[in-house]
């Protein structure tokens, strides 16, 4: 690797219970050598995307927009890229060419657009309307059938747009956006930008001084829990099948061959996340320690299929500190509860993916780059790998007592871990479809009947009490197997993590 550096050292003093910035990051490990490769992977795109953006709704609008931006400062385009990105940065650079001299304001926490007034490159405004073409073209309809050209496209202005931050004087806002402009490339860019983009955000981030750590006292167990009492409103409540050292073998016969769900009691022993020591997950801490800084997707709301729901992008401090451990946590009403939910974090954040193993009951024949045959759940997690081609689909879900999963099914075999806290469980069977009132597509996946809420059930009441569900509670360290096709429905009881498994 070739790295850039200046000459700055981060200097702090206590001050009663204060502690700010005396001095400025030291920048001793950015990643040219990830830039120049983000940028060859853009060049050898580029050719490609034009002429199928121009046949798209809006395509011709982002190339120019694009063109605007990129080829008017400079006549080799994006080749130009990276020639003065760090190159005037030397280990004698002197401490005014680095603004930043204090921890960042509470407003520049919320990332904040970047600084177009400082002469660079780049046209910010051409280049934040090419990615919000991109943006809303990969959002227009179903992500499955996003034409692969505005995936492409968006890793590209992604890019442009991160240069740009970093070409101006450097401070923790300005890191802080280049980072947010690279973790949304990894949630919506093609897959090829992926291995180059960890890079390039691991060299950034490691300039960033420690995340602020979290409140340690934890919010009381959430007052908007469901007061729904199952066995006064279906026909029969069962009680779900547990287990305890269970090999594959046993699991297929008494789970997945017969479509019965199942609690693994005893399944994640020989995860760190459920330590007590650094890599531990309880309480949060060890999330903020490895990505405190990292933008995420937090879902606010009571439910997606509510009026107000909406999709917020913070950081994960911010989004521990106000929705999950933060004083103001208890307070939450259920319209603006903050849910990061089904997130594929450790895609993002490979080191988390180092605390979780894959069941090994995730089971499914594939083959391994020598044609052998192997099982999903022996294949290393490995985030740099692309999104599609992972047998095993895992997703994070992290929030405060009282989120909500709508009453719906999947058609995916299913493992759900409980890292952290604990919570409410209700499953219905595939042949209670009918009478849990589906929506219309596309969410025909989804019930209507919400079951945190007592005027719904209530509502219902004539078709539940004609089923039989499963109405449990699901701890910390114990696993849920629900099968293809049913109904379930997840409540955290108390400030919570879990981890899903599909495949």
């Amino acid at each position: 690797m070739v790295y850039a550096a200046t000459s700055l050292i981060v200097l702090m003093e206590a001050s009663g219970d204060r502690q700010r910035f005396l001095g400025d990051v030291r920048l001793k490990s950015i990643d040219h050598d990830a830039f120049s490769d983000l940028t060859a992977l853009c060049v050898s795109h580029l050719n490609i995307i034009i002429p199928e953006l121009s046949q798209l709704k809006n395509g011709q609008r982002f190339i120019h927009y694009l063109q605007a931006s990129l080829l008017s400062a400079s006549t080799q385009g994006l080749s130009a890229l990276t020639t003065s990105i760090f190159t005037s940065r030397t280990a004698s650079t002197p401490k005014s060419n680095i603004t930043e001299s204090r921890t960042p304001s509470a407003s520049e926490k919320k990332l904040a657009p970047p600084l177009s007034s400082t002469p660079n490159l780049l046209d910010d405004t051409k280049l934040m309307l090419a990615e919000r073409l991109a943006y809303e073209a990969i959002h227009s309809g179903d992500w499955k059938m996003t034409p692969v050209a505005w995936r492409k496209a968006y890793g590209l202005t992604a890019l442009a747009l991160a240069r740009s931050t970093l070409s101006q004087p450097l401070s923790i806002p300005r890191l802080l956006q280049a980072i947010h402009y690279l973790d949304k490339s990894l949630f919506l860019a093609h897959p090829d930008f992926h291995p180059p983009t960890h890079s390039l955000i691991s060299g950034l981030y490691s300039l960033l001084p420690p995340s602020p750590p979290l409140p340690t006292s934890s919010p009381s167990p959430s007052q908007n829990s469901s007061e729904v009492n199952m066995f006064t409103h279906v026909g029969r409540v069962l009680l779900i099948k547990r287990e305890r050292d269970i090999d594959i073998e046993a699991f297929q016969e008494k789970a997945m061959e017969r479509g019965r769900p199942l609690v693994i009691e005893d399944g994640m022993g020989d995860w760190p996340a459920l330590t007590e020591g650094d890599r531990g997950w309880e309480g949060f801490g060890r999330l903020v320690r490895v990505g405190g800084w990292r933008t995420v997707p937090v879902e606010v709301g009571s439910a997606y299929t509510n009026e107000g729901w909406s999709i917020e992008l913070m950081s994960l401090n911010r989004f521990l500190n106000k929705h999950v451990c933060g004083s103001s946590c208890d307070n939450q009403t259920r319209e603006k509860i903050g849910y990061l939910a089904q997130h594929q974090l450790l895609d993002q954040i490979p080191a988390l993916a180092k605390d979780i193993r894959i069941p090994k009951y995730c089971r499914q024949l594939t083959m391994d780059a020598n044609g052998r045959e192997i099982y999903a759940a022996n294949l290393d997690i490995h985030p740099q790998k692309p999104h599609e081609d992972f047998m095993v689909q895992i997703n994070a879900w992290i929030g405060p007592g009282g989120t909500v999963t709508p009453l719906h099914f999947d058609r995916y075999h299913n493992i759900l871990a409980q890292v952290v806290g604990a919570k409410r469980i209700i499953l219905f069977s595939p042949s209670c479809s009918d009478k849990l009132s589906p929506h219309k597509s596309p969410l025909n996946n989804t019930s209507q009947v919400d079951l945190a809420s007592l005027a719904s059930v209530s509502q219902h009441a004539s078709n539940l009490s004609q089923l039989e569900c499963y109405d449990f509670v699901l701890h910390r360290g114990e696993m849920l197997y629900i099968p293809p096709g049913w109904w379930h429905f997840v409540q955290a009881l108390e400030p919570s993590a879990s981890i899903n498994f599909w495949w």
